[in-house]
């Protein structure tokens, strides 16, 4: 299967945001000051006025950390990821070409691959992976055959039953 695709700032941004909300250390880095501004609220205020102050301060939180990400991705020089990309998956790898340079992932060093709204991400380590939009798959259901291939070709062939 081939796809081309060229990722953008935003799809970048997108996924970068979507990961570290889904990490579950950041996650929970993030939850501890509202939890403890609820539990210092609880003494002197109503239930619901406590949650209200938690919330407002995890998105708070959140909306601080989306801008600092979008600062960080600006000022970062990534010319070979903001491109044009030609990803095929073959018999042993999947290959990532753009005209910065040629990547061979083999199968069983792919981590993981998810679909999210808006992506599909292929975890070639913890922290990194290939961005491909949504945008790049004709249908739905060519993004789904997508994402199922590299989950079989992950897995490596199945051994005959004796």
């Amino acid at each position: 299967m081939r796809v081309e695709y060229e990722v953008g700032y935003r799809d970048r941004f997108v996924f970068n945001l979507t990961h570290q909300f889904l990490t579950p250390s950041i996650s929970g880095a993030f939850l501890l000051l509202p939890l403890l501004i609820f539990l210092i609220e609880i003494r002197t205020r109503p239930l619901i006025q406590s949650l209200v102050g938690a919330a407002i301060a995890f998105l708070v939180m959140w909306i601080a950390q989306a801008a600092f990400l979008a600062i960080v991705l600006i000022t970062r020089r990534s010319d070979s990821v903001l491109t044009q990309h030609v990803l095929e998956a073959d018999e042993d790898a999947l290959r990532d070409s753009t005209k910065f340079n040629e990547s061979r992932y083999f199968w069983p060093g792919i981590l993981q691959v998810v679909a999210r709204p808006g992506f599909v991400a292929v975890y070639i380590a913890q922290h990194s992976a290939l961005i491909i939009p949504s945008r790049a798959f004709r249908s739905k259901h060519v993004r789904r055959q997508f994402v199922e291939l590299i989950k079989k070709n992950m897995r490596g062939p199945v051994a005959a039953a004796d």
